[in-house]
């Protein structure tokens, strides 16, 4: 599978595929993982790789107590760059090089006159591994998701590295003139889509019947008797 672009310029939308040989995936490059102890979404307010090196790597997990089923993260880049971006930036989806364990796809969209970059991961498959973030596993808090057993489900990582190296911390992240950063770049969260869990759907219906069977009950003792 090839890792799928999107370019937006203005008000036009460019689809774009690009694709990456074993061992040369081009930079700067945004992978995503599973992770173990981090930082909560929620708290996350920006990250900078490595400004010596270029690389990195960002642990979070979701706190949402919903499932995840697109994110977004965000960066500024200079504008003008559509045919650099096309060619040097990449992230990852379930068949590329690391594969991307939440999300099918993930898609690059790049406004050409601000110079916003949006990393969007999404697709979800009702079965198999990718089926979006999972919030944290029954019984786990912010207070206690980086201890054990809690230090597991509902952990992700970006990784900034070279051939999205899950080692090192080179990268192309860094700003110079001839580098795509005017200065050294932050991403950001833009966006998150979430829905309830698949095991909680039933639960929540059970709840809203019994709710309703309650209302009709006290319809029926409250109905005026017919006079005869």
């Amino acid at each position: 599978m090839r890792p799928t672009k999107l370019l937006v310029l203005s008000a036009l939308v460019m689809a774009y595929s690009g694709s990456a040989s074993a061992g040369a995936i081009t930079d700067p490059a945004m992978g995503m993982d599973a992770g173990s102890f981090s930082t909560a979404l929620s708290l996350f307010t920006g990250f900078t790789p490595s400004q010596t090196t270029g690389g990195g790597f960002l642990d979070l997990f979701n706190d949402t107590g919903e499932v995840i089923t697109s994110i977004t993260f965000q960066v500024t880049v200079k504008p003008g760059l559509v045919d650099l971006i096309d060619r040097e930036f990449i992230c990852n989806g379930a068949g590329d090089s690391l594969p991307n364990p939440f999300f099918l796809t993930c898609a690059l969209a790049y406004d050409n006159s601000t110079g916003q970059l949006d990393f969007v991961f999404s697709g979800v498959s009702p079965a198999g591994p990718d089926q979006g973030i999972p919030p944290l596993a029954p019984g786990c808090t912010s207070a206690n998701a980086d201890t054990d057993p809690c230090a597991g489900q509902g952990h992700f990582a970006l990784i900034f590295n070279n051939g999205f190296s899950l080692t090192g911390d080179t990268g192309g992240w860094i700003a110079s003139e001839d580098s795509p950063f005017n200065a050294p770049p932050v991403i950001t969260l833009a966006d998150v889509t979430t829905v309830p869990e698949p095991g909680t759907l039933p639960m929540a219906f059970t709840a809203l019947l019994s709710l309703s069977v309650i209302a009709a009950r006290r319809r029926r003792r409250n109905r005026p008797m017919p006079l005869t």
